[in-house]
């Protein structure tokens, strides 16, 4: 049996909505069904993940303003975005 994507099909929250619309589709993203596509990546978490949904975590890895990255006060680097997000083996 092969793992599937477990990344939720629901958009982003669009971070310009006022707070509590955020919430609210934040709140839909995480109960939205997951992807079901094969997966062929591994996230920090343990999740696995398609090519496009292991992109998207790199790429918000990447961005400065995410949640994560404003706590350390800067974007990931490519060696710590490796490390979290790899293919399967």
């Amino acid at each position: 049996m092969s793992a599937t994507c477990q990344a939720k099909t629901a958009p982003l929250p669009d971070p310009k909505l006022p707070v509590r619309q955020w919430l609210s589709a934040a709140g839909a993203r995480m109960m939205s069904p997951p992807c079901g596509a094969s997966a062929t990546h591994v996230a920090y978490d343990g999740r696995p993940l398609c090519d496009a949904h292991a992109e998207e975590l790199r790429a918000a890895l990447r961005a400065p303003d995410t949640v994560g990255n404003l706590l350390a006060g800067r974007g990931r680097t490519k060696e710590e975005i490796a490390a979290l997000v790899r293919p399967l083996v």
